[in-house]
């Protein structure tokens, strides 16, 4: 691309929200492979958020600018004539101020097509668990919400994450293209596409890092703009995958997989150490996959008779290493229910789905997985046709049938399970209407976001309509209709952030210290996508101390793998503070050996490494890890002298000052059991014993020293045998 071209679609992403369809579909294909591009559209929308959050809400008073005459003319009659001059420009200032004001909210108007119905009763009983609860719905029905061109902020918790993003994809003629949008009604923003369709709905990790999806095997996308990396291969995943669900610890993948001779198969995938898989096959039935059970260590389906149908069958549980369990998938409640739409509920414990009466009634089973024992969560004299379930399972919103064949709008209710009672809210437009998705609570369910797909839309564009409970404010959005997609297009939905989708690394990458940095954080923060980014799998070692090395080959995505493992459930960061210390007599890969800390939530503590290697092209990159490393963890030598036995046997590193004779702590009549001694900040010392004799031969006495070793004991006083000792460097005034 040239430079005019490149400043023509610049220019395109300052105006990016008046954009026709054909200029945003050009726009976004450019910021696929365009880091200014995309960080620049980030800066818009950002100040656009800001206009959204200060902006007045309704034009200013057409008195306003008749009081402000009249006080400029009651000033001009006592001010000096020197100060006729800077009061017009004041005035002329403010005026043109209100102008841009109401030229800003009239263009944010347009962007959102935003509605609020009447707020009618809603008994709750849930206090949110941080930020400030949800305002009360009052007993009796309140005055209508007026319509606003803004969106009213929820109170919460300072910096909540009060417009959560939805990650979703939409299939066409043309292949399948992944978006993300805002629920405050910022235009979707393309983030990667397909030339072929993908054969079934991606799927988003919980904490919102990878987007796993099934296009000749298994791939995991980041959200950065970076490349996908290849979980499975083609071979190693046997068919295709038609469902892809998450374990809530985004350590694991389940994925229904419809093999050739047209059979289907369950494979889990674990991220760790050589992506470990077990499958579950099927040669009659149709697994449907219904999630992850709440520990992450198993995964439930729905075994049905076909693939359309889900009216009878059994409940599942898949246990790596352990026979398969099942409960019927059948109400108990008498013959000739008909049942549908079963899920997993959001805490991974209970499963519901909808039971139709012979004569015409509806309710909501809950079928619990441990003990399979039923219960009704809502009942309906009217058939229940769709609901979703609150991230915390304490509420649901569904849709019920319409009492009359003519009806044009969606019939909505909301039960709080503590209660019982269902509350009516505003119906939306259209017959069809259902909700997809509740958005996690922010700071509580009510206040988050339920996402409708009002069905067929008579314009050429898909919609889709987000709700907030609460208050029951509502935005639609016009999904875009690029590569050949259309109003009655399929819509996947991925799942959600509580952020945006982070912009690409903008990291000088032969830069030592830049990548470094780059990388702490990353390690800091628990970001998958951002650790991706300096991996390689050329070359690649995994090694765990005390235990053989493997060597691989490696792809990215396994050593992506191993760290992910390695990282989970501590408190990790680049170590400054301790010279990284290789075992002796062992080779490490790359050229600089950068130490981790992890802390782990129960207090136990250990390290590991990271390799760095410098490339041909003079980037640098991750080219190996060294695991579970114990002996960074040295204890003071008082506590040593003071009970040897504990110590006795553990590996250290340990640093202090290098002594040829023995200094006053140490007893007259204590043994020598070495040739040096080392005393630490502690005050106490320790006689020293050398694996080889050179070690210390160019040292001089009161040198600082780094040592490698171990702790033991003889004749009852401990000592330290030593295969590696380091001088270290000495710290000026």
């Amino acid at each position: 691309m040239t430079n005019a071209e490149h400043r023509e679609i610049r220019l395109l992403v300052a105006h990016y929200r008046e954009l026709d369809s054909a200029q945003r579909t050009r726009v976004d294909a450019h910021m696929l492979t365009c880091p200014e591009c995309r960080l620049a559209l980030t800066a818009y929308q950002a100040q656009d958020s800001l206009l959204l959050r200060t902006l007045p809400s309704r034009a200013p008073s057409p008195r306003l600018a008749a009081s402000l005459r009249q006080e400029l003319a009651r000033r001009r009659q006592v001010s000096p004539r020197r100060r006729r001059l800077s009061s017009e420009l004041a005035f002329v200032a403010g005026v043109a101020l209100m102008v841009v004001a109401f030229i800003g909210v009239i263009r944010l108007q347009q962007r959102m097509a935003v509605t609020a119905g009447t707020v009618t009763p809603v008994s709750t009983q849930q206090t949110a668990a941080t930020g400030t609860p949800p305002a009360p719905i009052a007993d009796t029905p309140a005055a209508p919400i007026s319509a606003t061109p803004v969106i009213v902020l929820t109170p919460g918790a300072p910096d909540a994450p009060t417009w959560p993003w939805l990650v979703y994809s939409l299939d066409g003629n043309q292949g399948s293209a992944l978006y993300t949008a805002r629920t405050d009604g910022q235009p979707p923003r393309l983030l990667k596409q397909w030339a072929k369709t993908l054969a079934g709905a991606p799927a988003l990790s919980p904490d919102g890092h990878w987007l796993a999806f099934g296009q000749d095997g298994l791939w995991l996308l980041p959200l950065n703009g970076d490349a996908a990396l290849n979980l499975l291969s083609m071979d190693a995943v046997s068919g295709q995958i038609t469902s892809i669900a998450w374990a809530p610890d985004s350590l694991a993948l389940a994925v229904v997989v419809q093999r050739p001779n047209r059979t289907y198969q369950v494979t889990m995938v674990r991220l760790q150490a050589g992506l470990p898989t077990n499958s579950f096959g099927y040669d009659q039935g149709y697994p449907r996959l219904l999630g992850w059970g709440a520990a992450s260590d198993s995964v439930y389906v729905l075994l049905s008779a076909n693939a359309q149908e889900d009216s009878s069958g059994q409940i599942q549980k898949l246990t790596p290493g352990q026979p398969i369990t099942t409960q019927p998938y059948l109400y108990e409640g008498g013959p000739g229910w008909r049942l549908h739409a079963p899920q997993l509920g959001p805490r991974g414990r209970s499963a519901y789905y909808l039971a139709d009466s012979p004569q015409g009634a509806s309710i909501l089973v809950r079928q619990d997985l441990t003990s399979g024992r039923q219960s009704v969560a809502l009942s309906a004299t009217l058939p229940i046709q769709s609901y979703v379930l609150a991230p915390d399972e304490d509420y649901v919103i569904y849709t019920l049938a319409a009492a009359k064949r003519a009806a044009q709008v969606t019939d909505v209710r909301l039960l709080s399970f503590a209660t019982g009672k269902p509350s009516t809210l505003t119906p939306l437009p259209g017959a069809g209407s259902q909700p997809l998705t509740w958005s996690p609570a922010i700071p509580n369910a009510l206040d988050a976001w339920v996402l409708w797909d009002p069905g067929a839309s008579a314009g050429a564009d898909r919609q889709m309509v987000f709700l907030r409970p609460s208050d029951q404010v509502s935005a639609t959005i016009s999904l875009s209709t690029a590569l050949g997609s259309t109003a009655s297009s399929p819509l996947h939905v991925a799942g959600w952030r509580t952020a945006p989708p982070p912009g690409a690394l903008l990291t000088d990458e032969t830069d030592f210290d830049a990548v470094l940095a780059s990388l702490s954080r990353a390690i800091a923060q628990g970001d998958g996508p951002g650790l991706a980014h300096w991996l390689t799998g050329e070359g690649w070692v995994s090694c765990t101390y005390g235990q053989p090395c493997d060597y691989g080959p490696h792809t990215t995505a396994e050593a992506l793998a191993t760290l992910l493992k390695a990282l989970s459930g501590t408190q990790a960061r680049v170590d400054a503070q301790h010279l990284p210390v290789n075992p002796p007599d062992w080779q490490p890969p790359g050229e600089t050996t950068v130490v981790v800390r992890r802390q782990s939530g129960a207090g136990a503590a250990d390290s590991l490494h990271l390799y760095l290697h410098r490339r041909a092209d003079e980037t640098w990159r991750v080219v190996g890890v060294l695991l579970n490393i114990p002996y960074y963890d040295a204890p003071a030598l008082a506590d040593v002298r003071a009970a040897p036995a504990a110590f006795a046997g553990r590996e250290v590193v340990m640093t202090g000052v290098y002594l040829t004779s023995a200094p006053g702590d140490l007893p007259a009549d204590a043994p020598r059991l070495g040739q040096w001694v080392l005393r630490d900040d502690s005050g106490a010392s320790v006689w020293v014993r050398n694996a080889s004799a050179d070690l210390t031969q160019d040292l001089q006495a009161g040198s600082d020293v780094q040592v490698f070793g171990r702790l033991k004991v003889e004749q009852g006083w401990p000592f330290l045998e030593v295969r590696s000792v380091q001088a270290l460097p000495t710290t000026g005034s």
